[in-house]
């Protein structure tokens, strides 16, 4: 059984399934995924969906009183996820995994700030730091494959 004190680096890791999964599907030459639609798509909304989530856990750290951070936590949390969900709207799958594989090096740059000031743990910066390059390896296994 998983222990409740790590569990929280289990969800961390499994978030990054769909992208893994994903990537593989899409090199195996599958397009379309029955009753869910095309991959690209179900791929770009879940990063969609992993972005805002991340950005989030920032706006709950300021919420929490981290005001010693060089960055303005709800104006970057904020600007990300909007950001993300206009570029999401508006490019081609391609470009959006692409955009998505920065928004996550910087996303986990503001995670390294908050380590930095031991709001966070080295366990979990360094989860972070794995699943972040996991997840935009498959997104750009993703992007070259549909290109």
């Amino acid at each position: 059984m998983i222990s409740s004190k790590n569990f929280h680096f289990t969800l961390i890791y499994m978030g990054a399934i769909p992208f893994v999964i994903g990537s593989i599907l899409l090199v195996l030459g599958f397009e379309e995924i029955l009753y869910l639609g095309r991959l690209e798509w179900i791929i770009g909304s879940y990063g969609l969906v992993i972005c805002s989530f991340i950005a989030g856990v920032h706006w709950g750290q300021f919420i929490q009183g981290v005001d010693l951070v060089k960055i303005n936590l709800p104006l970057t949390s904020n600007s990300i996820v909007l950001l993300a969900w206009f570029l999401f709207l508006i490019l081609n799958s391609v470009y959006f995994f692409y955009i998505l594989i920065l928004l996550f090096f910087v996303l986990l740059a503001i995670d390294y700030q908050l380590f930095k000031l031991d709001r966070i743990s080295l366990n979990y910066i360094k989860c972070r730091a794995i699943v972040t390059t996991a997840v935009n390896t498959a997104l750009l296994i993703s992007g070259i494959t549909i290109n």
